[in-house]
Protein backbone atom coordinates (compact mmCIF):
# COMPACT_ATOMS: atom_id res chain seq x y z
CA UNK A 1 0.00 0.00 0.00
CA UNK A 2 2.00 3.15 -1.05
CA UNK A 3 1.82 6.05 1.25
CA UNK A 4 -1.05 8.14 -0.13
CA UNK A 5 -3.45 5.50 0.84
CA UNK A 6 -2.30 4.85 3.85
CA UNK A 7 -2.52 8.60 5.35
CA UNK A 8 -5.91 8.48 4.09
CA UNK A 9 -6.89 5.36 5.73
CA UNK A 10 -5.41 6.75 9.28
CA UNK A 11 -6.64 9.94 9.15
CA UNK A 12 -9.86 9.20 7.54
CA UNK A 13 -10.56 7.44 11.07
CA UNK A 14 -10.85 10.81 12.53
CA UNK A 15 -13.09 11.81 10.39
CA UNK A 16 -16.03 9.26 10.70
CA UNK A 17 -15.48 9.16 14.75
CA UNK A 18 -17.36 12.25 16.24
CA UNK A 19 -20.98 12.85 15.54
CA UNK A 20 -21.73 16.67 15.58
CA UNK A 21 -25.10 17.68 15.74
CA UNK A 22 -24.21 21.04 17.80
CA UNK A 23 -21.91 23.92 17.83
CA UNK A 24 -18.08 23.49 17.64
CA UNK A 25 -15.44 25.61 19.08
CA UNK A 26 -13.28 26.42 15.82
CA UNK A 27 -11.00 29.21 16.56
CA UNK A 28 -8.67 30.52 20.10
CA UNK A 29 -6.91 33.19 19.93
CA UNK A 30 -5.27 32.85 23.46
CA UNK A 31 -2.29 34.79 23.19
CA UNK A 32 -2.55 38.25 20.82
CA UNK A 33 0.85 39.76 20.34
CA UNK A 34 -0.16 42.63 22.42
CA UNK A 35 2.94 44.08 24.51
CA UNK A 36 1.62 45.78 27.72
CA UNK A 37 -1.38 44.21 28.34
CA UNK A 38 0.40 41.19 30.99
CA UNK A 39 -2.71 41.42 32.86
CA UNK A 40 -5.19 40.38 30.42
CA UNK A 41 -5.86 40.49 26.59
CA UNK A 42 -8.39 42.79 25.18
CA UNK A 43 -8.02 40.75 21.64
CA UNK A 44 -8.65 37.16 22.98
CA UNK A 45 -12.02 35.50 21.75
CA UNK A 46 -12.94 32.23 21.03
CA UNK A 47 -14.70 31.55 17.91
CA UNK A 48 -18.31 29.19 17.44
CA UNK A 49 -19.48 27.54 14.39
CA UNK A 50 -22.58 25.93 13.43
CA UNK A 51 -22.31 23.16 10.96
CA UNK A 52 -25.69 22.56 11.42
CA UNK A 53 -28.56 23.47 8.33
CA UNK A 54 -30.80 25.23 10.53
CA UNK A 55 -29.86 28.01 13.61
CA UNK A 56 -29.49 26.60 16.85
CA UNK A 57 -30.58 28.40 20.01
CA UNK A 58 -27.65 29.17 22.23
CA UNK A 59 -29.86 30.35 25.10
CA UNK A 60 -28.32 29.30 28.79
CA UNK A 61 -25.52 27.42 27.39
CA UNK A 62 -22.15 28.44 29.29
CA UNK A 63 -17.91 28.05 29.13
CA UNK A 64 -17.28 26.92 32.56
CA UNK A 65 -13.72 26.14 32.13
CA UNK A 66 -11.13 28.40 30.69
CA UNK A 67 -13.18 31.22 30.76
CA UNK A 68 -16.49 32.11 32.30
CA UNK A 69 -19.48 33.12 30.51
CA UNK A 70 -23.54 32.30 30.30
CA UNK A 71 -25.30 33.03 26.86
CA UNK A 72 -28.15 35.25 27.47
CA UNK A 73 -31.28 34.20 26.12
CA UNK A 74 -32.47 34.09 22.36
CA UNK A 75 -28.98 34.22 21.74
CA UNK A 76 -28.95 32.54 18.18
CA UNK A 77 -26.55 31.15 15.60
CA UNK A 78 -27.21 30.94 11.92
CA UNK A 79 -27.11 27.99 10.11
CA UNK A 80 -23.26 27.66 9.08
CA UNK A 81 -23.01 31.09 10.70
CA UNK A 82 -20.33 31.93 13.14
CA UNK A 83 -20.28 33.52 16.59
CA UNK A 84 -17.32 35.61 18.24
CA UNK A 85 -16.92 35.68 22.42
CA UNK A 86 -14.46 38.21 23.47
CA UNK A 87 -12.93 39.39 26.17
CA UNK A 88 -13.92 43.13 25.84
CA UNK A 89 -16.91 44.10 23.45
CA UNK A 90 -15.58 47.67 23.11
CA UNK A 91 -12.74 47.06 21.12
CA UNK A 92 -13.35 48.67 17.68
CA UNK A 93 -12.17 45.47 16.02
CA UNK A 94 -15.15 43.65 16.61
CA UNK A 95 -17.31 46.13 15.09
CA UNK A 96 -16.32 45.47 11.56
CA UNK A 97 -17.42 41.68 12.05
CA UNK A 98 -20.71 40.63 10.33
CA UNK A 99 -21.02 37.87 13.14
CA UNK A 100 -22.86 38.13 16.41
CA UNK A 101 -20.05 39.42 18.85
CA UNK A 102 -20.82 38.65 22.83
CA UNK A 103 -19.53 39.15 25.59
CA UNK A 104 -17.40 39.97 28.08
CA UNK A 105 -16.93 36.65 29.51
CA UNK A 106 -14.94 36.84 33.06
CA UNK A 107 -11.52 35.43 33.24
CA UNK A 108 -8.96 34.78 30.25
CA UNK A 109 -7.67 32.13 28.15
CA UNK A 110 -3.83 31.34 29.73
CA UNK A 111 -1.19 32.06 27.18
CA UNK A 112 0.41 28.43 28.56
CA UNK A 113 -2.69 26.48 27.44
CA UNK A 114 -5.65 25.28 29.46
CA UNK A 115 -8.91 23.34 28.92
CA UNK A 116 -12.00 24.78 27.64
CA UNK A 117 -15.45 23.42 28.16
CA UNK A 118 -18.60 24.63 26.76
CA UNK A 119 -21.82 22.88 28.10
CA UNK A 120 -25.21 23.21 27.37
CA UNK A 121 -28.22 24.44 29.95
CA UNK A 122 -28.83 20.96 31.28
CA UNK A 123 -24.99 20.66 31.99
CA UNK A 124 -24.23 18.20 29.35
CA UNK A 125 -20.82 18.61 27.26
CA UNK A 126 -20.64 20.44 23.82
CA UNK A 127 -16.84 21.20 23.72
CA UNK A 128 -14.03 19.92 26.08
CA UNK A 129 -10.45 19.97 25.67
CA UNK A 130 -6.80 21.08 26.18
CA UNK A 131 -5.17 23.39 23.86
CA UNK A 132 -1.59 23.89 24.58
CA UNK A 133 1.38 26.17 23.27
CA UNK A 134 4.22 24.14 23.23
CA UNK A 135 4.57 21.21 20.17
CA UNK A 136 3.11 19.55 18.73
CA UNK A 137 0.38 22.07 19.26
CA UNK A 138 1.53 25.01 16.75
CA UNK A 139 3.49 27.22 18.39
CA UNK A 140 2.66 30.42 16.25
CA UNK A 141 -0.27 31.21 17.67
CA UNK A 142 1.09 31.59 21.40
CA UNK A 143 2.24 35.45 21.04
CA UNK A 144 3.50 36.28 17.44
CA UNK A 145 0.07 37.20 16.06
CA UNK A 146 -1.54 33.99 14.58
CA UNK A 147 -4.84 32.51 16.32
CA UNK A 148 -5.39 28.69 16.71
CA UNK A 149 -7.55 27.44 13.88
CA UNK A 150 -9.29 24.20 13.44
CA UNK A 151 -8.81 23.14 9.59
CA UNK A 152 -11.69 20.91 9.76
CA UNK A 153 -15.23 21.17 11.78
CA UNK A 154 -15.92 17.66 11.89
CA UNK A 155 -11.95 16.71 13.21
CA UNK A 156 -11.74 15.51 17.10
CA UNK A 157 -10.97 18.69 18.69
CA UNK A 158 -8.78 17.25 21.68
CA UNK A 159 -6.30 16.60 18.81
CA UNK A 160 -3.67 18.50 17.31
CA UNK A 161 -3.71 17.52 14.45
CA UNK A 162 -7.27 19.04 14.09
CA UNK A 163 -5.66 22.20 14.51
CA UNK A 164 -3.03 24.87 12.82
CA UNK A 165 -2.31 28.44 13.13
CA UNK A 166 -4.15 31.54 11.44
CA UNK A 167 -2.19 32.34 8.33
CA UNK A 168 -3.99 35.89 9.05
CA UNK A 169 -2.38 37.91 11.65
CA UNK A 170 -5.16 38.37 14.58
CA UNK A 171 -6.94 34.75 12.91
CA UNK A 172 -10.12 35.16 11.33
CA UNK A 173 -12.88 35.82 14.23
CA UNK A 174 -16.35 35.71 12.27
CA UNK A 175 -14.98 34.54 9.36
CA UNK A 176 -14.13 31.13 7.49
CA UNK A 177 -10.42 29.75 8.92
CA UNK A 178 -7.58 30.98 7.24
CA UNK A 179 -6.69 26.99 7.17
CA UNK A 180 -10.07 25.52 6.50
CA UNK A 181 -9.84 22.37 4.40
CA UNK A 182 -6.20 21.96 5.20
CA UNK A 183 -5.52 18.08 5.27
CA UNK A 184 -4.50 16.58 8.66
CA UNK A 185 -0.59 15.61 8.59
CA UNK A 186 2.38 14.64 11.12
CA UNK A 187 4.60 16.30 12.70
CA UNK A 188 7.99 16.59 14.22
CA UNK A 189 7.53 15.66 17.96
CA UNK A 190 11.49 16.28 18.28
CA UNK A 191 15.16 15.70 17.47
CA UNK A 192 18.37 14.20 18.46
CA UNK A 193 21.71 14.31 16.95
CA UNK A 194 24.70 12.38 17.78
CA UNK A 195 27.64 12.87 19.08
CA UNK A 196 25.72 15.82 20.84
CA UNK A 197 28.97 17.71 20.83
CA UNK A 198 30.89 16.85 17.61
CA UNK A 199 34.31 18.20 16.21
CA UNK A 200 34.01 19.77 13.06
CA UNK A 201 35.40 16.07 11.69
CA UNK A 202 33.29 13.99 12.90
CA UNK A 203 29.85 13.11 11.12
CA UNK A 204 26.94 13.34 13.02
CA UNK A 205 23.57 10.99 13.17
CA UNK A 206 20.41 13.12 13.28
CA UNK A 207 17.34 11.38 14.17
CA UNK A 208 14.03 12.82 14.25
CA UNK A 209 10.25 11.82 15.59
CA UNK A 210 7.79 12.25 13.79
CA UNK A 211 4.40 10.96 14.95
CA UNK A 212 2.30 8.46 12.76
CA UNK A 213 5.43 7.46 11.54
CA UNK A 214 4.25 4.28 10.18
CA UNK A 215 2.07 6.42 7.70
CA UNK A 216 5.04 8.15 6.11
CA UNK A 217 6.79 6.46 2.84
CA UNK A 218 9.10 9.54 2.60
CA UNK A 219 10.39 12.59 3.86
CA UNK A 220 12.42 15.59 2.56
CA UNK A 221 15.57 16.61 4.53
CA UNK A 222 16.80 20.36 3.91
CA UNK A 223 20.29 21.09 4.66
CA UNK A 224 23.26 23.63 4.14
CA UNK A 225 27.13 23.84 4.26
CA UNK A 226 28.60 26.26 6.32
CA UNK A 227 31.44 26.95 4.45
CA UNK A 228 33.72 30.62 5.34
CA UNK A 229 33.59 31.82 1.83
CA UNK A 230 30.15 29.89 0.59
CA UNK A 231 26.56 28.40 1.95
CA UNK A 232 25.43 25.78 -0.37
CA UNK A 233 21.81 24.27 0.13
CA UNK A 234 20.08 21.50 -1.28
CA UNK A 235 16.98 18.36 -0.36
CA UNK A 236 17.46 14.98 0.94
CA UNK A 237 14.63 12.82 -0.24
CA UNK A 238 14.87 9.67 1.45
CA UNK A 239 12.81 6.78 2.12
CA UNK A 240 11.85 5.79 5.93
CA UNK A 241 11.15 2.04 4.88
CA UNK A 242 14.38 1.41 3.01
CA UNK A 243 17.81 3.00 1.61
CA UNK A 244 21.80 3.19 2.25
CA UNK A 245 23.21 2.28 5.59
CA UNK A 246 22.71 5.26 7.45
CA UNK A 247 19.09 5.54 6.10
CA UNK A 248 17.64 3.02 8.97
CA UNK A 249 13.67 2.48 8.99
CA UNK A 250 11.27 2.99 11.12
CA UNK A 251 11.15 2.14 14.89
CA UNK A 252 9.20 2.80 17.37
CA UNK A 253 7.57 5.21 16.06
CA UNK A 254 10.72 7.25 15.44
CA UNK A 255 11.57 8.10 12.00
CA UNK A 256 15.12 6.87 10.45
CA UNK A 257 18.79 7.87 11.87
CA UNK A 258 20.46 9.95 8.67
CA UNK A 259 23.89 10.55 8.76
CA UNK A 260 25.17 14.31 8.49
CA UNK A 261 28.91 14.78 7.22
CA UNK A 262 31.19 16.98 8.20
CA UNK A 263 30.39 20.65 7.14
CA UNK A 264 26.66 20.20 6.42
CA UNK A 265 24.06 22.15 8.79
CA UNK A 266 20.62 20.91 9.41
CA UNK A 267 17.85 23.33 9.01
CA UNK A 268 14.57 21.46 8.49
CA UNK A 269 12.95 18.37 7.97
CA UNK A 270 9.09 18.43 5.64
CA UNK A 271 7.09 15.69 5.50
CA UNK A 272 6.37 15.53 2.40
CA UNK A 273 1.98 15.99 1.88
CA UNK A 274 0.03 14.40 -0.18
Amino acid sequence: MNYKTNYFLAFSLLLLTPAFSDVVINEIHYNPAEPGFEAGSLQEFVELYNPQSTPIDLSGYQFTNGITYVFPAETMIEAEGFLVVVSDTRQISWRRLSATVVGPYEGRLADSGERIRLERPDGTIVENFQYRDDPPWPRASDGYGSSLERIQWDLPSADFHSWRASYEPGGTPGEVNSVANSLPRPVIIGHQAFPEYPTSNEAVAVQFHIDAASQIATATLQWEIANRNFWCRGLIVFAISKGPATRRPAQNGRSPILMIHPGRLVTALSVMEI
